[in-house]
């Protein structure tokens, strides 16, 4: 059959179509599917940049409040207490802090409230890893160990005490409150509390047997050592 001029004309916008159309589905929308798929890759990670930018801004930030809080302590340490000699330290601890408890046991009207014992330990400085605490025959934890102290006090003389005490566990609160309130003149953390009740006529508030090792700071009166 031979193809007239207009059928040949036909027969060549079908071929020209047919070849666009598969090289569409083919070639073209491959690489339309792709480019999408980079630009959505480029959103999420313009996105993910974003989140870091601002994580940096708030690391900045925390930063910017730890150095103003170590100089904040600093000054606590440094002027805000009566500096001592190494060798009153323990005198003033145990002094300051039997005079502390027995102004809480009247003030809380709690007359069992008051110290067993204090033992003093070894001075040393918050600089090195806490001792360990070391297991009994049993295989268990001994306990005491000290937790280290934090990187702005670590040139700071201290000592632990070891504190047995008795009372309510509301004077015991009360004790600890006025500790954080500094009322010792001095810095001091509590390593560990152990709290056993007693035999007490009153249930409803037991006298306590209080276990409760101390890390005592030095007064320095001069900034770090």
């Amino acid at each position: 059959m031979t193809l007239t001029t207009p059928m040949k004309v036909v027969l060549a916008v079908i071929i020209t179509a047919v070849i666009g159309l598969g090289f569409w589905v083919l070639d073209w929308q491959a690489k339309q599917n792709k480019l999408a798929g980079i630009d959505k890759t480029l959103e999420d990670k313009k996105a993910e940049l974003d989140r870091i930018e601002n994580d940096v801004k708030k690391i900045d930030e925390l930063v910017k409040v730890n150095n103003d809080l170590k100089a904040q302590l600093k000054i606590i340490i440094s002027s805000g207490f009566v500096p001592e000699k190494d060798d009153a330290f323990v005198p003033n601890y145990i002094e300051s802090v039997e005079k502390l408890v027995a102004r809480v046991a009247i003030e809380d009207n709690d007359p069992s409230f008051d110290i067993v014992s204090i033992t003093p330990g070894a001075q040393t400085t918050g600089s090195g890893p806490p001792p360990a605490a070391g297991k009994d025959d049993k295989g268990k934890d001994k306990g005491g160990a000290v937790a280290p102290a934090p990187e702005a006090l670590r040139n700071y003389p201290t000592r632990t005490f070891q504190m047995s005490m008795k009372g309510r566990y509301e004077t015991l609160v009360d004790f600890l409150d006025r500790l954080g309130r500094l009322e010792l003149q001095r810095l001091i953390t509590v390593n560990k509390l152990s709290l056993t009740p007693t035999e007490s006529k009153d249930t409803s508030s037991p006298i306590l047997s209080i276990t409760m090792p101390l890390t005592a700071y030095l007064r320095t009166g001069g900034g770090e050592q």
